[in-house]
């Protein structure tokens, strides 16, 4: 009775972990939710960009205290003909929620924030770059050609809205629709401009084919000049 008894047990233990296996699996993965925080973020920056020269040679330049005519000439046959050149500068405060999934659904993310930007831009030939670097006493007696040369700058604010759009096929994407307030717009284009000056300097004569348009805000640099929208 008593072998009897132990193989009874034997084959009950075994019938019983062949039942919890089937009801209980190997490992089970819970996946806990985590919300990424809101937060506020302050950004500054700025740049400068141009077709000939690297930043080591325009930081020099702009940090030389007197710009003797060696480092003007030096800078000016570095010039390949023409010189085009970029800058910008701006800052910006905002309001953050990131995004962030809850047990596989999603929760959307927004963000507000407003920014600041002057963005500049333009080129200019060999000509008008010498002229800028030496005056006209160095073409005392010639004909110089200022065109083309162009030059365009802007300055302006956003106010800004931006929020997460689900799609099925591809993760989230953040999206942004801003209100652009302007504040001030420049734009100079020279077709054509040759410049003569006299030997000794009595007279210049200007031949100049140009375009220029304006905003005006002399008395407030902030002032609204117009609308738009962005996204």
């Amino acid at each position: 009775m008593t072998r009897i008894s132990f193989l009874l047990l034997f084959i009950f233990s075994g019938i019983l972990l062949l039942a919890q296996q089937k009801v209980v699996p190997d490992s089970v993965i819970v996946k806990l939710p985590v919300k990424t925080r809101p937060y506020l973020e302050l950004k500054a920056y700025g740049g400068v960009e141009n077709s000939d020269l690297s930043f080591s040679d325009v930081f020099g330049f702009l940090n030389q205290g007197f710009l003797s005519n060696a480092v003007k000439e030096d800078f000016l046959n570095s010039i390949n003909g023409n010189i085009r050149f970029g800058y910008q500068t701006g800052f910006s405060v905002g309001f953050y929620q990131p995004g962030y999934e809850v047990f596989d659904i999603y929760k959307k993310g927004n963000s507000i924030f407003f920014e600041n930007r002057y963005l500049s831009g333009g080129r200019l030939n060999n000509d008008l770059t010498a002229l800028a670097l030496f005056g006209n006493k160095r073409f005392a007696g010639e004909t110089i050609n200022l065109g083309p040369s162009a030059y365009e700058s802007w300055f302006y604010t956003t106010l800004n809205y931006g929020f997460d759009l689900l799609l099925d096929s591809i993760s989230p994407l953040h999206l942004v629709a801003g209100l652009v307030l302007g504040h001030n717009y420049s734009f100079y284009d020279i077709d054509k401009g040759d410049l003569f000056t006299q030997p000794e300097g009595e007279y210049l004569d200007l031949d100049l084919e140009y375009r220029f348009r304006s905003t005006d805000n002399s008395d407030n640099r902030l002032k609204l000049q117009g609308l738009g929208i962005t996204t």
